[in-house]
């Protein structure tokens, strides 16, 4: 998936002092606002509150914020941040979530949580996500913390394994890559999984899990590929979700999209472990990164043929081409040169490699 390159951004950024390591482990603005508004409500509980900017967001759509942090250091930071950007209405507390103590401060509270949120602490690095690592204990806190309000969002590495929980999974992604998982419970849970992309603010969702999904014909990498006008880049998100005939709903209508399935117009591209759709209509969907192929060139004894590929690309007036087939990382400039020194045009075009050579031009997004 093509991803937009923009800085990860954070509450307040432009007035507080953030070293680069404090930034890296903060939540960025554009998922504490959405979060913030989908848990909008009176009293909200934040629990491993970190740095602060998630509460820094739940203070502008709740009327109270109770921000609970172990580490002291992170707290005091998280106070003078409050202080600088203005704002009253969190009460900070510094203590470990699962302890009696801390609990019991909590729950003698003047005003009862109406819904409790969790970013519990995980390892920057693991083979295989799973709850086993986290801290605190997830299945602790659920049980601890559900005496409360049994309306906890709880977020959770998006490739986590070992999980079933009866709550709403939602997939975040945020300029085009995979971003968080947050599970939903309670009466916050709206549905069985949803996939949101930001800053888009675009969502699907997927029900129950009898809803209809669509069998999509596979054609492998070697496949002529021929018949078909459109490449389709799936969100990395969409294909650890597979809502696939929900993002395709997103262009097509039910019967259009049915249609297509069947009549092998619309069919799934595998490619080692990456999947492509191919098309012969345009699907204008978010969901998607959509590339019109604007020319192939066959292969030559197997291989690419790099003398007419770059043939091609001359007629085609490109001057850069980005290089979207597999390829050794240490040889990816040595044959991106190869082409570009020879490139005396204005465009950017996309080479992919399955059955023959396909030179692409990236649809407008939307």
């Amino acid at each position: 998936m093509s991803r937009i390159k923009t800085t990860k951004q954070l509450i307040g950024e432009d007035v507080l002092e953030i070293s680069p390591e404090n930034k890296r482990f903060a939540t960025p603005e554009v998922v504490a606002r959405y979060r913030a508004e989908r848990l909008a409500c009176d009293t909200i509980l934040d629990l491993c509150s970190g740095f602060g900017f998630q509460s820094f967001a739940f203070a502008k759509t709740c009327k109270q914020v109770i921000a609970v942090e172990k580490n002291a250091d992170a707290v005091g930071l998280a106070r003078k941040y409050a202080e600088k950007l203005g704002i009253k209405n969190i009460i900070f507390i510094c203590g470990d979530i699962l302890s009696p103590e801390i609990y019991r401060k909590i729950a003698l509270l003047e005003h009862a949580p109406n819904t409790i949120f969790c970013d519990p602490e995980r390892a920057p690095a693991e083979k295989e996500r799973t709850l086993e690592t986290i801290q605190p204990n997830v299945k602790e806190l659920l049980e601890l913390y559900g005496k409360l309000t049994p309306n906890i969002a709880l977020e959770l590495p998006p490739y986590i394994s070992n999980t079933a929980f009866d709550a709403e999974y939602e997939y975040l992604s945020v300029d085009g890559a995979l971003n968080r998982l947050t599970l939903y419970f309670g009466a916050l849970k709206q549905a069985q999984k949803k996939l949101v992309l930001l800053p888009e603010s675009v969502h699907v969702i997927c029900s129950d899990v009898d809803s209809v999904s669509l069998s999509f014909a596979q054609i492998q990498e070697h496949d002529d590929t021929s018949r078909y006008t459109y490449l389709l880049e799936p969100n990395p998100a969409l294909v650890l979700t597979g809502m696939y005939t929900e993002a395709f709903g997103s262009s097509f209508s039910e019967q259009q999209l049915g249609q297509l399935v069947q009549s092998k117009e619309l069919v799934q591209l595998v490619v080692g472990r990456k999947l492509f759709f191919l098309s012969t209509v345009l699907c204008d969907s978010p969901f998607f990164v959509s590339y019109k192929i604007v020319e192939r060139i066959p292969s030559k004894a197997g291989a690419l043929d790099r003398q007419k590929t770059l043939q091609a690309l001359q007629e085609l007036h490109a001057e850069k081409v980005l290089l979207r087939y597999t390829i050794d990382p240490q040889q990816y400039w040595k044959e991106r040169t190869y082409f570009e020194k020879q490139l005396k045009g204005s465009k950017t075009l996309h080479l992919f490699y399955f059955d023959a050579a396909l030179i692409c031009e990236k649809m407008l997004e939307r």
